[in-house]
């Protein structure tokens, strides 16, 4: 059919790409004009929509809306099903491969790979084409191709894959994981040198487009095409193991525990507990966990998704598939964007695996499903609210837990208080079980109080529990009317005024849980008297030590903390307990971040309140180690921090997470903080808050191989920072542009940018930074050619270094040596070789010493040494084989080549 102009055709592809759904009028403008739309944008798409029923309906009177393209609410619904779109074919064959066994899986697979004719949208302009929605089918393509690989290994049939794999590979050359999986499967069908090659191929695209290095995926199966004959490939499996400590004194619930229990032998992929808040419901999942591990051993995934968080901070399917793909071995950069494409690569990574996940805490049905691995593995889910969505529409089991029996609530106080104590006093028991509404967590606390007051008889404690709750409303939690306030207010009521202040304050705390030092803050006290009052918490059941030296209150205690807050503390003290562990956090995070990377340059910073006292750092290593016990809540208190209008705050503390985020592979977490720091910095004006956050973004863009995305944002924190940075600052910023534009095979382009970073780093006047400009302007001017200026650059830079910085001083050397090379200096070449490796091998650093050690052997094989050349090139190749670097291969041809095509020397 004759389609029209290129944006008519977008038009129906986005409305085919929705599978059916409705597709906003909104959604078709931005993905159509996705910078300027013109005013009569939604005109235009009218007339397109309309052009279009006429050709797939030629006899349709103008202005008819016909059969196939329905108005909706706000946009249009196309009219398909699974016999009329190959979308919904596709999705439905893999749908039906996931219910079948491994033979027949597969043959569902090849039949859904085989609907697709190219890429995704062929023929729409490339702008529209990466937008999301298309980029998502992509992805699920990329799924199902790999779950047809796992499951032609497990049928034995490898080969019947490769044509569908192969062509996938082909479309996404910068896929790591599906070429790895394309070398597996050639090397199980005895083609193990095309393997090598599809290797050597994906080796040299990664390395020219993106500047990086191959990843574990392809190096393990590179490893395993290697392997002696015989020997499987097999890339290797990650099995995490996630799930909390079970309560050793679990109590009751025998029939629930076997009901559920019962149900998952009968193969329920899918158990639902639910009940209202402190009913036990997390207790209990934990422990049929724990009970049914032993039959889920590939792996035990856990996720609190904080669905009735007070503060309203539910995790959203997309931030928890990040997590659980990361544990289970998935590389940051492969990872890909969007929850439906995450939410595919999730279910293909536990296709044919035995795992068991919990989510916990969780919402609604919406915030589960995303998170629902395939059939094999089991998913128990806790909640308020009664899932119905799931029972109904996904087939799941479900318990819903009441308050404890009277045995099992009487069992509570005997486990903590002993059975002489509680069988002395019955009837007093019976008043405090009233009292508690037989709520586990009620319980819980009043026996806490019990216990630390040994000498106290509980006819003593019942009656001052009862006075308490004669004047109190019940505690409102949306799920029933339980006077469980007067529980808590009992041993609130005990505390002492320090305790109970702290309490109060604990529920204005970012995060989930709170480390010591901030809770110090939190209190305005040294560490000693804070473990004191955090002691008398713990011990009064109203915080939980979770881990060593991090404490958590139940979301009913955090509830009950802010109630009391708003009711004994004014506006203005309540802002200053956020302010001082806000002040903490960023004072800390800007210690750790500058102790973690000494050469980057200090953000200016207000001196903390004398209170808060933040941490000091003595080493990266102890500064890495806060940044990730401390993760998710710096992430809740740059948002806090920007709710509350502490914009200075947000942008600082995103600048401060920035290396540790990029450094672990956190490179949404990056993209995510840095988009919100500048978000907050232009709120007020703040241009050096505004220049940091757009460096930020570019790193993450780098990080997620987006190299022309993180230049732009590069280049526009240029223009941010113009006038309000210091000189080395902008010239650090020029170095990584450099490097950007090195990665990306922009030479010219990178050694104007690190020309303009040491023009800058001359004004600065720090030897230091100012050699490393010169290295910089050193090597690019060697990639274009200029030898002899590269040479003059990095001989002036090796001037500058001081002698104990082995490793700016053997970085010079060795790009001292690769201009001499080139030149033709052969004998001073390799002399400059030997001491750069001298350096690197006192250093410690193995890559180096190897990548060195094998140039100065290409010196000595031109200068017509070989003896020399082969002792070099052994001794890298030992390394690069010890390092598991897929540099040894090339490394051995060498050699080979070298000894006149006799065989390489033994590994």
């Amino acid at each position: 059919m004759p389609l029209g102009p290129p944006q008519q055709q977008a038009v129906l592809a986005l409305l085919l790409v929705a599978g059916g759904r409705a597709v906003p009028m909104a959604d078709i403008v931005d993905a159509l004009w996705p910078d300027n739309p013109p005013p009569s944008a939604a005109n235009v798409v009218h007339r397109y929509v309309g052009a279009l029923r006429r050709v797939i309906e030629p006899d349709l009177p103008r202005r008819a809306t016909g059969g196939w393209l329905l108005p909706a609410p706000g946009g249009y619904q196309p009219v398909v099903d699974a016999g009329s779109l190959d979308l919904l074919r596709f999705r439905e064959l893999v749908r039906r491969a996931g219910e079948q066994g491994p033979r027949d899986g597969l043959a569902s697979l090849l039949d859904a790979l085989d609907l697709w004719q190219g890429p995704v949208a062929a023929g729409v302009v490339e702008e529209i084409r990466s937008g999301a929605r298309f980029v998502a089918v992509e992805h699920e393509r990329v799924a199902a191709v790999r779950l047809a690989v796992r499951l032609a290994f497990e049928c034995g049939e490898p080969g019947a894959v490769l044509p569908a794999l192969r062509l996938v590979a082909h479309g996404h050359p910068l896929d790591e994981a599906l070429h790895a999986d394309l070398m597996l499967a050639l090397a199980a069908t005895g083609a193990q040198a095309e393997a090598i090659e599809v290797y050597e191929s994906s080796r040299a695209r990664l390395a020219d487009e993106l500047g990086l290095d191959p990843g574990e995926a392809l190096r393990a199966a590179h490893r395993s095409v290697l392997a002696p004959a015989g020997a499987p490939p097999a890339a290797p499996v990650v099995r995490p193991a996630q799930l909390p400590r079970a309560l050793d004194a679990f109590v009751g619930r025998e029939d629930e525990v076997e009901a559920l229990s019962e149900a998952a032998a009968e193969g329920a992929g899918l158990l639902v507990v639910t009940g209202m808040a402190g009913v036990g419901k997390t207790t209990l999942a934990v422990h049929l966990a724990h009970q049914l591990a032993q039959h889920h051993p590939d792996g035990l995934l856990y996720a609190n998704l904080r669905g009735f968080h007070p503060a309203g901070q539910a995790v959203a399917p997309a931030v928890q598939l990040h997590d659980f793909l990361h544990a289970l071995g998935v590389r940051p950069a492969d990872v890909p964007d969007g929850e439906q494409a995450r939410a595919a690569l999730f279910r293909s990574l536990l296709a044919g695996r035995r795992a068991l996940v919990l989510l916990d805490n969780a919402r609604d049905a919406e915030q589960v499903r995303p998170l629902l691995p395939g059939p094999g593995c089991l998913t128990v889910v806790t909640s308020r609210d009664d899932l119905a969505g799931l029972v109904a529409t996904d087939n799941a089991f479900a318990v819903r837990l009441d308050v404890l029996d009277e045995d099992a609530a009487r069992e509570v106080l005997v486990r903590r208080l002993g059975k002489r104590r509680v069988g002395a006093e019955t009837r007093v028991v019976d008043a405090i079980l009233t009292a508690c509404a037989r709520l586990p967590l009620a319980l819980a606390v009043v026996a806490a109080r019990a216990a630390t007051r040994p000498t106290f008889t509980l006819a003593a404690l019942a009656e001052d529990l009862v006075e308490t709750r004669d004047g109190l409303d019940a505690l409102s939690t949306g799920d029933a009317a339980l006077d469980v306030r007067a529980v808590f207010s009992w041993s609130y009521d005990a505390l002492s005024p320090a305790a109970a202040g702290l309490f109060r304050r604990l529920a204005l705390t970012p995060g989930d849980d709170v480390g010591a030092a901030a809770v110090a803050a939190l209190l305005g006290e040294p560490a000693a008297r804070t473990r004191r009052v955090l002691a008398e918490l713990c011990a009064a059941h109203l915080l939980t030590e979770h881990a060593p030296g991090r404490y958590a209150l139940h979301d009913l205690l955090r509830l009950y903390a802010a109630e009391l807050a708003h009711e004994h503390d004014t506006l203005e003290e309540r802002d200053a307990a956020v302010r001082a562990v806000l002040e903490h956090y960023l004072h800390t995070a800007c210690a750790a971040a500058l102790a973690l990377s000494p050469d980057r340059v200090p953000i200016p910073l207000d001196p903390p309140a004398e209170a808060v006292r933040p941490l000091r750092f003595a080493d990266g290593e102890r500064a890495a180690a806060w940044f990730t016990a401390e993760h998710q809540v710096l992430l809740a208190a740059q948002a806090r921090a920007a709710a509350t209008g502490r914009h200075d705050v947000a942008w600082r503390l995103a600048w401060a997470m920035a290396h540790h985020l990029d450094r672990t592979g956190h490179w949404h977490d990056l993209r995510a903080t840095s988009e919100a720091a500048v978000a907050s910095a232009r709120l007020v004006g703040d241009r050096l808050g505004e220049g940091h956050g757009l460096v930020g973004l570019s790193r993450a863009e780098a990080d997620l191989g987006r190299i022309a995305e993180a230049c732009g944002h590069s280049e526009r924190a240029l223009v941010a920072l113009d006038g309000v940075a210091e000189p080395r600052l902008l010239a650090e910023l020029r170095r990584g542009i450099s490097w950007l534009h090195e990665s990306a095979g922009d030479y010219d382009a990178a050694l104007l940018h690190a020309q303009e970073a040491l023009r800058l780093q001359r004004l600065g006047g720090d030897p230091t930074m100012l050699a490393r400009a010169l290295n910089a302007v050193g090597w690019c001017l060697g990639l274009v050619g200029r030898h002899e200026e590269s040479l003059a650059h990095c001989l002036e830079g090796l001037a500058l270094t001081r002698p104990d910085d082995g490793y700016g001083m053997a970085d010079l050397r060795d790009s001292i040596a690769n201009a001499l090379f080139h030149l033709g200096r052969l004998d001073e070449a390799a002399e400059q070789y030997r001491r750069a490796l001298a350096s690197y091998e006192e250093l410690g650093i193995r890559f180096a010493v190897a990548d060195t050690g094998e140039r100065l052997g290409d010196v000595e094989a031109v200068a017509g040494r070989a003896e020399r050349a082969v002792e070099q090139w052994r001794a890298s190749l030992t390394a690069f084989e010890e390092l598991g670097l897929p540099r040894a291969d090339r490394l051995r041809a060498k050699l080979a080549d070298l000894l006149g095509g006799s065989d390489p020397p033994p590994r």
